[in-house]
């Protein structure tokens, strides 16, 4: 069921988005890097298509081993920054907007100057937080807005007057 919505979302996303203007889509994401080998032992699996999971390579996990966590956007303009996000953070809203999402306005306005991107991000607690939300429309961006996911997401635009 949970594809099939999926699909659905992905769909109509996709249609709004053919034309070209998936040029101007930022899409962020968070991800952990490590900054030891764990002894070279991480749970890891690399599985293709083709293969099936009981013949993917799975290795040793390790209990909380040290690492960042980065932040960036990316985009057909370019990569943003990167954020560090600071150890043993809780990422609430209030550390996500004063944090990553004010610095990221900043490195948006540098890869798309007429403010014309729309910004993607996926629905973390932090990311779908009404603070959130009214933040991105009081500066004006134009955004994918997942609270509005029932059918599919909405992009929503703001023109400053």
């Amino acid at each position: 069921m949970t594809q099939q919505k999926r699909l659905k979302r992905s769909w109509k996303m996709y249609m709004r988005l053919k034309n070209g203007e998936w040029k101007n889509v930022i899409t962020s994401d968070e991800a952990w890097f490590y900054l030891r080998t764990c002894r070279g032992k991480r749970e890891v699996q690399y599985i293709s298509r083709e293969q099936k999971r009981c013949g993917a390579a799975v290795f040793e996990s390790v209990a909380h081993p040290q690492g960042i966590m980065v932040w960036v956007g990316l985009s057909a303009n370019g990569p943003t920054k990167s954020i560090v996000i600071e150890p043993k953070a809780k990422i609430c809203s209030s550390y996500y907007v004063n944090k990553v999402l004010k610095p990221f306005l900043r490195n948006a306005r540098r890869l798309y100057p007429s403010n014309d991107y729309i910004f993607h991000q996926d629905s973390a607690p932090a990311h779908r937080a009404k603070a959130t939300f009214l933040f991105l429309k009081e500066q004006y961006v134009s955004f994918i807005d997942h609270r509005l996911q029932t059918a599919h997401p909405a992009i929503i635009s703001y023109e400053v007057t």
